[in-house]
């Protein structure tokens, strides 16, 4: 028996990936068209942002319990701590900055020349 919502027509490829990095997600257009109540994007941006940590604070967890790379609580400690300023600004000024980049794309066209500097031995100071 196939489920009702999917689309005889359209099967859906589970070999392409789903886009997670849109520019504004679909909760902020429903906000900004006036679509979606404050409070309930509120509740859903806090949502958001604890099923983040659940799954970074199991990806930690799974890691502590195989390899114990954190040999003290304090350095276990501090990567939960950041783990949760991950979770709280880190990815948000991250997409600022996809975000710029793609606007700086978008203006000039090209990303431009990046030059090499390779590794090189430092020069010394001069007069020392």
């Amino acid at each position: 028996m196939r489920p009702r919502w999917r689309c005889a027509a359209r099967p859906r490829a589970s070999s392409s990936p789903r886009r997670t990095d849109r520019l504004v997600s679909p909760a902020a257009a429903a906000l900004l068209a006036g679509q979606l109540a404050l409070g309930t994007f509120a509740r859903f941006l806090v949502l958001s942002v604890l099923y983040g940590l659940v799954l970074t604070l199991g990806a930690i967890a799974l890691e502590d319990a195989t390899a114990n790379p954190y040999p003290a609580w304090e350095d276990l400690g501090r990567v939960l701590l950041f783990a949760l300023a991950e979770n709280l600004g880190y990815r948000q000024l991250m997409h600022l900055w996809r975000l710029e980049g793609f606007w700086q794309l978008v203006r000039k066209g090209e990303w431009g020349a990046m030059e090499r500097k390779g590794l090189s031995a430092v020069p010394p100071p001069a007069g020392g």
